[in-house]
């Protein structure tokens, strides 16, 4: 065709075809950029709550019960208004929907000054702050695919995988892209600016005529029970595996977002155009979990009690705990996605078919959040989660298959098939053989768990699950130890003649001891943040003072009924229970010669109690240029950059100490890591005379963490 020649205007039916493509792509784009949005206010939301609640691993998996809760809220509504009103004539109040989130903008969360209990004030929380623009985001899939129904589209549930797409973009690149290199401030005004941009794209797309008419793809082959049960079973995996991975390693997005992550890609595998499931996953599954139990079996008798210098094995330990989880939480997930996205209904019946997985991922969520720790209050199993949501996925495939097992139990055709060839007693062999397999390796598992947990010790006298997590106090081979998850936080002999010996990261011999010993004179007033089994005030004296700063009121109970150092104590002691860094905020006129920072939640220290605001709150807290300790034992992070930076900040000096005593008969005394900052460099000089480093050449470019900011990737790269 020459230039300058016009082409004159398309045919009716090609220009149609155009704009009914040019919507199609809207409406995914709408749908991406909505999960998009939903997601990055998860991560959001929960991280702002985080520091009011001291770091808890449980605030994510509480907020995503509020999530699910919130989403099946929207689908509901969907459903109700959809079929009430029809996609044509709700269109228009949906764009009046689409204001109500501007009134909660610029998004906040107001926190009550107490928080007595943690699982209401956390949910009222998120409900008051972001419940009108999660509820509306939740809208955007039932709703687009109504109007891509009602203009005639044949596979409209494309627009689903858009959905989970956009979703899994948000939590890939919020640790990757967006909390290394940008602060809290600024990730908020982004947010809400992106929402105007998802509202005014609405409106490009309205439906314009309903042509509902037409047959369109996907028979209904489900019902809402199996729907429901597919979807709770990996939603319940799903906070189970986040529970234990967060437990041991640190409660930040980072850690929710890879379990997430695996569940939404399985959702976008299964609905994509083209479904991706790889062929004999049974199989290979039972073959990768004879490795793993043949790795576990290599480790696992050396996780618990091991010596701390062999720091090395429990980081392979620990990293082989979190491929599991990983690799095991696929699984599950790809197998019911699978089956969900096989029994998905007709394009005009998806409100329904979202409503029931909604339901069934908000009952996933109450049953990890809210029934487990009922049941199990007294029983401090993290791995039970696992199992009931391991067991609950499988009994979802057998209410799928109900009918078809047990034909195939009654029919002795199908047992004497089994010997035939050809594909479908093919697939049947393999099946059973991947069951018997899973059958076998499971109770192998079940007796390993049962010989090694901590809930399963002869010696056990205590036990409790909460809002902050597992503990377990255990007696045996002389010792009375107290555990919160996997961690060891204290223990004491059971010998009363030395029972008031200070042991594992606190003996004599530690950091933290030898700058007690260098100190006694001139420390009178200490306070403490995270009391643990109250070991430090072993080593009080009369006339010296303790404040210990508690989260969880259980602990207190736990450190004062089974524990002595309380109450052999010669010094004097006072709890304060509550985040520790929202207390000492309240009482200004509390000052201390030696301020230790001692909190754990599990393995992981929490982050709020490390930034820059936090150090200048425990700055005015301070007698003088008084001193701050730093306990920063980790099986995963180094600190010492980042508060090496800290200190660089804020004009404090500092020196650092590792301890690394000889092996003893029962690993009494642990490895142990400490830092000790000082405006007074006066006082830091016994320290370096010593034997401790200097902090100041560890900063190696570090940036030190703030309110706003805090990324774990350079602790994580020492």
């Amino acid at each position: 065709m020459g230039a300058g020649v016009s082409a004159g205007p398309p045919p009716a039916g090609a220009a149609a075809g155009t704009q009914t493509k040019t919507s199609a792509r809207l409406r995914q784009a709408i749908a991406f950029l909505g999960s998009f949005l939903l997601f990055n206010l998860e991560i959001l939301a929960t991280k702002m709550l985080l520091p009011s609640f001291g770091g808890a691993a449980y605030v994510w998996t509480a907020s995503c019960m509020f999530f699910q809760a919130v989403l099946l809220a929207g689908y509901l509504y969907s459903l109700g208004a959809l079929k009430w009103a029809g996609p044509m004539k709700y269109a228009r109040r949906h764009v009046a929907l689409l204001l109500l989130p501007l009134l909660c903008f610029p998004i906040a969360m107001k926190l009550p000054d107490l928080i007595e209990r943690p699982m209401t004030v956390l949910l009222g929380c998120l409900l008051v702050s972001i419940g009108a623009p999660f509820f509306v985001l939740s809208t955007t899939s039932p709703v687009m695919q109504s109007w891509a129904v009602a203009e005639g589209e044949h596979d409209a549930y494309e627009i689903y995988a858009a959905s989970n797409f956009g979703a899994l973009l948000a939590l890939l690149s919020y640790p990757f892209l967006v909390e290394p290199y940008t602060e809290l401030h600024f990730q908020l005004k982004a947010w809400q600016a992106l929402y105007f941009v998802y509202a005014g794209l609405h409106l490009t797309c309205l439906p314009r005529q309903d042509k509902r008419g037409k047959p369109v793809a996907g028979a209904n082959t489900g019902s809402g029970l199996v729907w429901f049960m597919l979807a709770l079973g990996p939603s319940a995996s799903m906070l189970a595996a986040t529970n234990l991975l967060t437990l041991d390693f640190a409660a930040v997005p980072l850690l929710w977002i890879a379990p997430l992550a695996i569940y939404l890609s399985t959702f976008i595998l299964s609905f994509k155009k083209n479904p991706w499931y790889p062929k004999r996953l049974s199989m290979t599954a039972v073959v990768l979990m004879v490795v793993w139990l043949g790795f576990v079996l290599l480790t696992v008798m050396f996780s618990a009690d091991f010596a701390q210098k062999w720091i090395a094995v429990r980081r392979l330990w620990a990293v082989n705990k979190f491929m599991f989880m990983c690799a095991a939480l696929f699984i599950v997930c790809i197998i019911c996605h699978k089956a969900l996205a096989q029994s998905r209904p007709a394009g005009k019946d998806s409100p329904r078919f979202y409503a029931w997985i909604g339901a069934g991922g908000w009952a996933g969520s109450v049953l990890i959040g809210v029934v487990m720790p009922f049941i199990g209050r007294h029983t401090a199993m993290p791995e039970l989660d696992w199992a009931i949501a391991g067991i609950l996925s499988l009994a979802a495939l057998v209410v799928r298959d109900r009918k078809h097992l047990g034909e195939m139990l009654i029919s002795k055709a199908s047992i004497s098939a089994l010997s035939e060839d050809g594909g479908k007693n093919s697939k049947l062999r393999v099946t059973i053989v991947a069951l018997c397999g899973v059958i076998v390796l499971g109770g192998a598992g079940i007796g390993l768990y049962v010989n090694r947990s901590l809930a399963f010790s002869e010696g056990i006298v205590y036990s409790l699950r909460n809002f902050y997590g597992y503990y377990t106090v255990v007696q045996s081979k002389g010792f009375r130890k107290f555990y919160h998850g996997n961690t060891l936080h204290g223990m004491q002999y059971l010998d009363p003649a030395k029972q008031d010996t200070p042991l594992v990261y606190y003996h004599h011999g530690s950091p933290i001891g030898e700058l007690l010993r260098l100190n006694k004179e001139s420390v009178s007033s200490i306070g403490v943040v995270g009391l643990g089994v109250g070991v430090l005030a072993a080593d009080g004296y009369a006339g010296q003072h303790f404040d210990f700063y508690e989260l969880d009121p259980d602990v207190a109970k736990i450190a004062e009924e089974y524990f002595v150092f309380l109450r052999d104590s010669p010094s004097q002691w006072v709890i304060h229970t509550g985040d520790a860094r929202l207390s000492l905020e309240r009482d200004p006129t509390r000052k201390f010669d030696l301020l230790i920072l001692d909190a754990f939640t599990g393995g992981a220290i929490p982050v709020h109690l490390l930034t820059r605001q936090a150090l200048q709150m425990y700055e005015q807290r301070l007698n003088g240029d008084s001193l701050i300790a730093f306990h920063i034992t980790n099986r995963f992070l180094n600190l010492r950059p980042m508060l090496s930076a800290l200190a660089a900040s804020e004009g404090f000096v500092g020196v650092a100490k590792k301890s690394y005593p000889g092996r003893t008969e029962h690993d009494e005394q642990y490895y142990s890591s400490w830092v000790v900052m000082s405006k007074d460099s006066a006082k830091i000089k016994p320290l370096l005379d010593a034997g401790w480093e200097d902090l100041a050449p560890m900063a190696g470019g570090t940036k030190p963490w703030t309110d706003e900011y805090a990324s774990l990737w350079a602790a994580l790269g020492n």
